[in-house]
């Protein structure tokens, strides 16, 4: 649990804090306490001490009946093998959340990387600016609205922005934009 906790405080604040970031960092955090729960039951399940009748209470000694066992002295009874199974399964599927999500921001940095790169450049003018209420690794993010021209005509996106405070985009200046023309989704701002 030690682990986990650190693992998702360092997550949460290694790079700035944001909701997505804070949502990987408690997926990863679970999926260290996960872990921890199966490696241990696993390891303890053999020292186990079974009980001394399966499917009926002991009589008591004044010489009442056994009863049968209740649906909890069943659980109870299959605990060892419950619990790692379920916390395997937690585990199992925390693994392909954060797979996931450890992908899906692989492809946003690839395409990002890709604009840097083979991008076509254009000058924006900023129409509208919102302040996120959200920073990253000290500097603010912003929702930007910005209109340029291309070669089929003018467009207009709503893109995020990551400034330092300095640069901080406000409405009429001026932006560097990086676009494909293939795909309207991909662009990239930067302050000039």
């Amino acid at each position: 649990m030690t682990v986990a906790s650190s693992l998702g405080f360092a997550m949460l604040w290694g790079g700035g804090v944001s909701l997505r970031r804070m949502g990987i960092g408690f997926q990863a955090s679970s999926l260290a306490a996960a872990l921890g729960v199966l490696l241990g039951s696993g390891v303890a399940a053999p020292s186990w001490t079974p009980p001394e009748s399966v499917g009926e209470r002991l009589p008591s000694p004044g010489g009442g009946k056994a009863e049968p066992w209740s649906e909890v002295d069943w659980v109870v009874y299959y605990e060892p093998y419950l619990v790692p199974a379920v916390a395997g399964l937690i585990a199992m599927v925390l693994i392909v959340v954060l797979l996931r999500a450890f992908l899906r921001a692989a492809e946003e940095d690839d395409r990002e990387q890709g604009l840097l790169h083979c991008g076509l450049q254009a000058t924006g003018l900023v129409t509208r600016v919102e302040f996120t209420n959200v920073w990253v690794m000290g500097n603010p993010r912003f929702t930007v609205h910005v209109r340029f021209a291309t070669a089929t005509g003018e467009r207009e996106v709503v893109t995020t922005m990551i400034t330092s405070l300095f640069q901080a985009p406000s409405e009429g200046t001026e932006v560097r934009v990086r676009y494909d023309p293939q795909d309207p989704k991909a662009v990239l701002v930067e302050p000039i």
